[in-house]
């Protein structure tokens, strides 16, 4: 069977590769002349301002570029309807549920954010009217904007909480050593053999680790004001607009739909010619090989005829 398939396949090898080139290029041909989608891009200034950089309002990770750093955010903010509502509403569009679940969905879709360096964030919208792709990747940039506000001020409010309750509970411990070392003191009287006290000076040193951690926790704190009132400053230079949204020359996306058809294509032509080759193979009769007259006839070959053509 597969000799005779073989055979098939040689005998009609040209067609064969013919249709299977030409088919799938047509297809993609038609896909590409068809597509009418345009490439919306804007380039983002992304940074971690130098005044921020020892504070506990810092958002630079190990290992992770600012970019990266805004290029992440971004992307998990485009997986909420919240954020999705702010473009619609930066936009001018309309809010209703169903539009905003068609746009998210649109977004998570055909908007693709990714780090370029350090420091650049490249946006980039595909989409079939230019005029919309613009509005959308601005409402995008603005909603962005104005999410950095709020996602920053939400980490100053934790620090700040955080450093609070450090604050608290280092007072509370420093107290009580300071306490616990006045109570041995009285207790013990003010004679001088205090100074070679084991338990005494025990306290006495925890009492004083205490006080310096404390103070060392204030300082904190204050540097930490400082910090606070410089956030409103500094929070337009951590993302800012390199490149404001503008339509940019289509280029041809290899994972689009065009070459996604014309795959498509090519696996169904290879399996229309894979069954015309086995319903010719099975349809036709003709004697091929030696062994095929052998086993059709159930007799012993004594011989073959040379071909008259080998001289």
């Amino acid at each position: 069977m597969l000799h005779r398939s073989l055979d098939v396949i040689f005998q009609y090898l040209g067609r064969l590769v013919l249709v299977l080139v030409l088919v799938p290029a047509a297809v993609l041909a038609v896909g590409i002349a068809a597509d009418r989608t345009e490439l919306v891009t804007a380039r983002l200034w992304a940074d971690n301002p130098a005044v921020l950089a020892d504070s506990a309002y810092s958002q630079a990770e190990s290992g992770v570029t600012p970019a990266q750093h805004q290029a992440t955010l971004l992307s998990e903010l485009l997986q909420t309807d919240s954020f999705v509502s702010a473009i619609l509403k930066n936009g001018q569009l309309s809010g209703r549920p169903a539009d905003i679940t068609a746009v998210g969905v649109d977004l998570r879709r055909n908007l693709a954010v990714s780090p370029v360096g350090p420091h650049v964030v490249v946006i980039n919208y595909a989409t079939a009217n230019s005029g919309e792709g613009l509005v959308m990747t601005k409402a995008v940039v603005t909603a962005f904007e104005q999410a950095q506000v709020g996602v920053q001020t939400g980490q100053v409010a934790v620090a700040d909480e955080a450093l609070a309750t450090q604050l608290k509970a280092a007072r509370k411990d420093m107290d009580d050593a300071i306490a616990a070392v006045q109570q041995y003191q009285s207790s013990e009287g003010n004679s001088t053999s205090l100074a070679s006290d084991a338990t005494f000076q025990s306290l006495r040193t925890l009492a004083t680790g205490k006080v310096n951690s404390y103070a060392s926790l204030v300082e904190q704190a204050d540097k930490a004001a400082q910090y606070r009132s410089a956030i409103p400053a500094v929070q337009t230079s951590v993302l800012r607009t390199m490149d404001p949204p503008q339509v940019t020359a289509r280029q041809f996306n290899f994972k689009g739909p065009a070459t996604k058809n014309a795959i498509y294509a090519l696996v169904a032509v290879l399996a229309i010619e894979l069954a015309f080759v086995y319903n010719v193979t099975r349809r036709d009769q003709r004697v091929r090989t030696t062994r095929e007259v052998v086993a059709s006839l159930e007799l012993l070959s004594l011989g073959t005829v040379p071909d008259p053509r080998a001289r």
